[in-house]
């Protein structure tokens, strides 16, 4: 919108645009041009009055910014797009098949804690080499942890889950290595060991025989030469959580939600977990499965999750360490308003 300074301007600047409108209909009747300029050639000159408010109009439109942020702001806007849409089809066609991670919650604990303490030193490149975890893997677990710094396990029973989920991961390896050197297809050999493991393991761990992290697996829960997180973030919540002051609401919301696990049987269910998680580690350290090839070699009825099982088996109760986690319910009434608390870490 154009403002001008005094209504004078307008009112000369609307008079002659009359006048102009007015000869340029009276032009198209008539076939006599040049008579038609000389009789109209007085209220055609423009007047100094009329010069001052063109050449403040023409300023206001020079000067007027609104249509120039306009276009930059669409312009913006379509770069944005085909930023976002060049990075789906990136992702679609071109990234490569997925990376499932084997890495525990302890160690992504330690790796968010060593980026976060000197982020220039522990780079991707960095971290592939402490951790058993490829160099697109830890850009990717690095890029999740600065778009979302807060993310973080809030309770023992997520812990649980996503150990649960690495010890099964662990287990495939295991299983592949030693069916490749009962059938001969890899026995003491490192590179068949990798080629088997690119070529049988599931699409989504091929990624170890291809990245050759078999010598980085004894860190898959943590590196003891690097420094760990005084804090986790299970304990950092459960702190700002015991301080939580439930509200009235909360009160009566709590009366109507029972919680499908109690504290006992994740603890009890999570000592088991760290017991195998430390077993499997102790196997990787030494990468000699010998316990498992040499039954499956001399009784073909026998198999590696049977004695798989047999081993791992500390506790006679092992109904907690099949089912880690119960069914969810669903509650009519969400009283969970614990996720909404936000903290820091405690260095101590």
């Amino acid at each position: 919108m154009v403002i001008f300074s005094t209504f004078k301007c307008n009112k000369i600047l609307l008079s002659s645009l009359r006048n102009v409108s007015k000869a340029s209909k009276k032009t198209r009747r008539t076939n006599n041009g040049s008579g038609f300029r000389k009789s109209h050639e007085s209220e055609l000159k423009i007047s100094p009055e009329m010069f001052d408010a063109v050449e403040q109009l023409s300023n206001s439109l020079i000067n007027d910014t609104s249509r120039s942020v306009a276009s930059s702001l669409t312009e913006e806007h379509s770069k944005l797009r085909r930023r976002i849409k060049a990075a789906i089809i990136y992702k679609k066609n071109f990234s490569g098949p997925p990376q499932l991670s084997i890495l525990t919650y302890r160690a992504k604990e330690q790796i968010s804690h060593l980026s976060k303490t000197d982020s220039s030193e522990w780079s991707a490149d960095t971290i592939s080499q402490y951790f058993p975890i490829s160099h697109q893997g830890a850009m990717r677990l690095l890029h999740k942890q600065d778009k979302a710094p807060n993310r973080f396990f809030r309770s023992l029973e997520d812990v649980i889950r996503h150990d649960t989920q690495c010890i099964k991961r662990w287990l495939m390896l295991m299983e592949t290595i030693c069916s490749a050197q009962v059938y001969n297809q890899a026995k003491n050999n490192k590179s068949q060991t990798l080629e088997a493991l690119s070529t049988l393991l599931p699409e989504g761990l091929r990624w170890i025989g291809l990245n050759d992290v078999l010598e980085k697996l004894a860190f898959a829960d943590g590196n003891s030469t690097l420094p760990f997180p005084p804090q986790t973030s299970v304990e950092a919540y459960n702190f700002v959580k015991s301080r939580h002051q439930p509200g009235p609401f909360e009160l009566i919301a709590e009366k109507f939600h029972k919680s499908q696990c109690t504290a006992n049987d994740s603890v009890a269910i999570r000592e088991q977990q760290l017991t195998v998680i430390e077993k499997l580690i102790s196997l990787f350290k030494n990468m000699d499965f010998s316990i498992f090839t040499e039954p499956l070699m001399n009784d073909d009825s026998l198999t590696f999750n049977m004695l798989c099982r047999d081993w791992l088996i500390t506790d006679p109760n092992t109904e907690l360490l099949e089912q880690p986690s119960p069914p969810k319910v669903r509650s009519k009434v969400d009283c969970d308003f614990t996720k909404i608390i936000q903290y820091k870490r405690i260095c101590t």
